[in-house]
């Protein structure tokens, strides 16, 4: 870590460093270790010479059993987050499209409904150019003209 402090030449940059955790040694402690395995986010800060020795000795599986072991890679392997079976589901697309075309109609056939469409519209412009009303006129006045 460095502070700036002002004089009067100048600033200059002055380093404080904590000393190693290892007793006895007076090094600075620039690198730092986790705590433990069950502690990750807190450190201990030691020497170049002290962090060799602690990162030969640490083993973050100390503590564990073989089940833990596998478990704790299964987890680590999907990123700890939440997963589920895709060979089943409990409701697809199309019970959804039958919900939703039974209340509103959302899903229903739209080949079916633009012939539909389309058969009224043709049959309209047919009952036009005829100038037949279709409400009004009876199969003998469509026969005739």
């Amino acid at each position: 870590m460095s502070k700036k402090i002002k004089g009067l030449f100048g600033t200059k940059k002055q380093f404080f460093y904590t000393k190693c955790n290892k007793e006895n040694c007076n090094k600075p402690g620039i690198y730092k270790a986790p705590e433990s395995p069950d502690n990750l986010k807190t450190y201990i800060l030691f020497c170049e010479k002290h962090i060799r020795e602690y990162n030969k000795s640490w083993n973050y599986c100390k503590n564990m059993n073989q089940e833990d072991i596998e478990q704790h890679i299964k987890l680590d392997s999907i990123g700890w987050r939440p997963t589920w079976n895709f060979s089943y589901r409990t409701i697809n697309v199309k019970d959804i499209q039958k919900i939703f075309s039974s209340y509103f109609n959302f899903f229903g056939n739209k080949k079916n409904s633009f012939k539909k469409i389309n058969k009224k519209t043709e049959i309209q412009n047919a009952f036009k150019i005829l100038k037949i009303n279709n409400e009004t006129s009876t199969w003998k006045e469509i026969d005739m003209k």
